[in-house]
C-alpha cells in the first residue's frame, strides 16, 4: 500500500518539534512516577519509537514495516534490559535507528556509512546543545534536526535524486532496440 509522501525537510522539522514537545512534557511527567535515570531511559525509548514510526510511515510503500517494527521492539527491549545508563541507552537507540534506516532507505554502502556518521554528528550536536543550554529539549531538538539530513544522502530510496527520471531509460532502450534491428538486417 503506497504512502502519499516522501521523507523531507518539513516532515523532519515537524518530527523535531514533536520530539522537543514530547521531551518538555514527558520528562516532568515521568519524574513524578520514577527516578530520573529511568524516566530519561523511558523517554529515549519513546522518542526512538516515535522516530521509527515516522520512518516507516514516510516510506513510499509499507512493505517490511511490520518486520521493522518487530525488530525495533525487540531491540528496544534488549536495550532496556542490557543498558544501565541513559547515555548507553541513547547510543544504542541511535545505532538501532541507523540500522533500520540503512535497511529501509539506503541503496549504497557509502550512504549507510555516511548515515552512521550523521548519527554520530547529531549526537555530538545534541551534547553540545545540552552542555550549552542545560536543556534536554534543546538537545533533543538539535539531535532530531540534524537527523533530517539523511534525506540528502546519495542512495536514499524515495528521494527526488533517486526518483525515476522520465526519459532516463526509455531513450536508451529504444536506441538499443533500433541498433539490434539494424544488426539483424545486416546494415
Amino acid at each position: 500500500m503506497p504512502v502519499k509522501h516522501k521523507p523531507g525537510v518539513l516532515d523532519g522539522i515537524a518530527v523535531a518539534i514533536g520530539g522537543t514537545l514530547a521531551t518538555a512534557i514527558g520528562l516532568p511527567l515521568g519524574l513524578v512516577l520514577m527516578p530520573f535515570d529511568l524516566a530519561l531511559r523511558g523517554l529515549i525509548a519513546l522518542l526512538g519509537g516515535g522516530y521509527v514510526l515516522y520512518l516507516l510511515l514516510s516510506r513510499r510503500v509499507l512493505a517490511g514495516a511490520p518486520t521493522a517494527l518487530a525488530v525495533w521492539s525487540a531491540g528496544a527491549l534488549l536495550i532496556a534490559a542490557l543498558t544501565s545508563t541513559a547515555s548507553t541507552a541513547l547510543l544504542a537507540h541511535l545505532l538501532l535507528i541507523w540500522a533500520l534506516r540503512a535497511a529501509l532507505y539506503h541503496t549504497r554502502p557509502l550512504a549507510m556509512l555516511a548515515d552512521l556518521s550523521l548519527c554520530g554528528v547529531s549526537l555530538l550536536f545534541a551534547l553540545w546543545a545540552l552542555q550549552r543550554t542545560h536543556s534536554l529539549s534543546a538537545g533533543v531538538w538539535c539531535l532530531l534536526l540534524c537527523q533530517i539530513a539523511f534525506v540528502w544522502l546519495p542512495g536514499v530510496r524515495g528521494t527526488a535524486a533517486n526518483a525515476r527520471r522520465p526519459g532516463g531509460f526509455e531513450p536508451a532502450a529504444r536506441a538499443a532496440a533500433h541498433a539490434l534491428r539494424q544488426l539483424s538486417r545486416g546494415i
